[in-house]
């Protein structure tokens, strides 16, 4: 017979049933999914930031200052301004 400290211990669930915890061996918690969350913000973040940035040189290098000024408020206008060929001067 098992002790009960290797088949996990049991909690009560709102309709008095019982179930076994999941017991990790490692013994350490996993991360939680606000952290993993958080992770996920901060790479995506720096993401938008290093694109906002390359495409908004690439617009003020190809000679459209109209669309360069108008990323500032709507970013789109600098993926546009960064594809298109630039102005012949």
């Amino acid at each position: 017979m098992r002790r009960r400290s290797e088949l996990g211990s049991t909690t009560a669930a709102a309709d008095g049933s019982t179930h076994p915890q999941r017991v990790r061996r490692s013994g350490r918690p996993r991360p939680t999914i606000a952290r993993m969350s958080a992770f996920l913000w901060i790479i995506l973040s720096i993401v938008y930031i290093v694109l906002a940035i390359t495409l908004g040189v690439m617009t003020w290098r190809g000679k459209h200052y109209v669309l360069f000024v108008a990323g500032f408020f709507l970013p789109l206008f600098w993926l546009i301004g960064g594809v298109i060929s630039p102005r012949h001067a």
